[in-house]
């Protein structure tokens, strides 16, 4: 307990009694617009873990709580004894077992709290109530003595695991035969790093140690506790046998008890773990759904619905006198509609844990739907029809122009002299030859019109179907799993 603010967030500053509460409430939004996404079971532990800290915070105001755990063996409830100064705990030479958790309590009213820890009235006694000098800097403590967490009893690992999280101050108590247990540090104390400085880790049985080996098992210990990721906690040789080593252990719950947010502290570490957990089920963002994306999607769907080779069937209409033949759109094949929707959700699935990934696949139609809804789509866009009457009129305009122009010519014409009429022959068929290319750029002029027009009706067609379709159920997933992120960061008082 060197640290005070251990359980703060590196860099951050200590956080009172509102930024717990508001802590609370952003985890409790989180669990409610989680659900259906996060794991069921994390949701529904992270919610019996959030009822727990309530009722923990509740009834245990102005409680420090300690609990001394460790396997079957270790000495942990002679420790209890020797730290308490009475045999009351279950102590013994031959198979020692702790069968339910014990507790002392320094004057104190905890009834509540040992109620909610499961604490037996049979298994509880006030340290008031001894012929011992009570004048130890240690009212308000309640001391435990918790069941072997390897005890092949399931009931007993429960007990322990229940307990913990409201605990205050971890004692781990280690033998010198058994300290090294994979159980113990793998599943206990390397998953308790985030409250190492609210730890403390006690070597017992040290009274079986030659001597000389004390130094070299002290530092294997403390090697095997940085690998935990515990560097730098508390560790204590003791002896429960013989009531030696303990004043710095006492010390160590006198700060803690002097401590007036410790079951702040506690309370904010198991938050913490909390959302870590939730943590685990959101990914570290959601991509963007932009207009590029969108366009690329609808125009993937134009493609295989054969928009593009009507836009040239209409734009070679513009080439001919003569009617041409209109190519038509037509729902694309399944296949094609798949591949669309699977190259859109390997973008929107991006960074997202598989359960949000699941609710992605879930919300966006199936492929069938999909193309159900473009082949709705391309009936409300008319097939236009490219005119050529214009074109052709004046055609016929100028093959009339001519004609009459050469025939002014060859019959008589009694008012005009040869030169002129053969002048005005010339102006005719000029004028003539100047409809053929006006004709041909206004149809080609009319059709590429036509096919634009049609084209981007087409295309926005195909637009609002990615838009009802795709972007429209992603979004909301992707909004629900933004709400969950920043609610677990608001938890730990980071900015989403």
């Amino acid at each position: 307990m060197t640290n005070a603010h251990a359980n703060v967030p590196e860099g951050s500053a200590p956080r009172g009694l509102s930024d717990f509460e508001k802590s609370l409430e952003a985890i409790g939004k989180a669990v409610d617009v989680g659900r259906g996404c996060l794991d069921d079971f994390q949701i529904a532990r992270a919610q019996a873990d959030l009822e727990k800290v309530k009722a923990r915070f509740g009834v245990g105001a102005g409680l420090t709580v300690a609990a001394l755990a460790g396997g079957t063996g270790s000495g942990k409830s002679s420790l209890f004894n020797a730290m308490t100064g009475l045999s009351f705990a279950d102590a013994g030479d031959i198979r020692p077992m702790t069968e339910e958790a014990a507790a002392c309590v320094w004057n104190a009213e905890a009834d509540s709290l040992l109620d909610m820890l499961g604490v037996r009235p049979a298994r509880r006694i006030a340290y008031e109530s001894l012929l011992v000098d009570t004048e130890d800097g240690l009212d308000g403590l309640v001391l435990l003595d918790l069941p072997d967490h390897d005890s092949v009893k399931i009931v007993h690992s429960t007990t322990v695991d229940s307990i913990l999280p409201m605990v205050d101050v971890l004692i781990w108590v280690l033998d010198p035969q058994k300290y090294a247990d994979h159980l113990i540090h793998d599943v206990y104390l390397s998953q308790m790093r985030r409250r190492k400085d609210h730890m403390i880790v006690l070597l017992n049985k040290t009274d079986t140690v030659l001597p000389e080996r004390m130094d070299e098992l002290m530092a294997d210990v403390r090697a095997k506790l940085d690998a935990d990721g515990l560097e730098g906690v508390a560790l204590y040789a003791v002896s429960a046998y013989e009531e030696s080593g303990l004043d710095p252990v006492r010390e160590e719950l006198r700060a803690a008890v002097a401590e007036k947010e410790t079951g702040i502290r506690t309370a904010e570490a198991e938050l913490d773990a909390i959302r870590v957990r939730l943590a685990n089920g959101v990914g570290r963002g959601e991509i963007e759904i932009s207009d590029a994306l969108v366009e690329q999607t609808a125009r993937q769907i134009a493609e295989t619905s054969g928009i593009p080779a009507v836009v040239e069937s209409l734009r070679h209409a513009g080439t001919t006198i003569r009617p041409s033949a209109i190519a038509r759109p037509e729902k694309p094949a399944s296949s094609m509609v798949s591949a669309t929707r699977d190259a859109w959700m390997s973008k929107a699935k991006a960074g997202l844990p598989e359960r949000w990934g699941a609710e992605l696949d879930r919300r966006v139609p199936a492929a069938d739907e999909i193309r159900r809804s473009i082949g709705a789509a391309l009936e409300t866009v008319a097939l236009p029809i490219v005119s050529t009457r214009v074109p052709r009129l004046l055609v016929w305009v100028g093959i009339l122009v001519a004609v009459l122009g050469v025939l002014q010519v060859v019959l008589p014409v009694p008012f005009a002299f040869l030169p002129v009429r053969i002048g005005l022959m010339a102006a005719c068929l000029a004028f003539a030859g100047a409809m053929f290319p006006v004709s041909r750029r206004m149809q080609l002029s009319t059709a590429e019109g036509t096919a634009e027009r049609f084209d981007s009706r087409s295309r926005e067609a195909m637009e609002k179907v990615v838009r009802s379709e795709f972007v429209s159920p992603t979004q909301e997933v992707l909004d629900r799993h933004r709400r969950v992120r920043e609610e677990v960061l608001k938890a730990l008082g980071e900015a989403g």
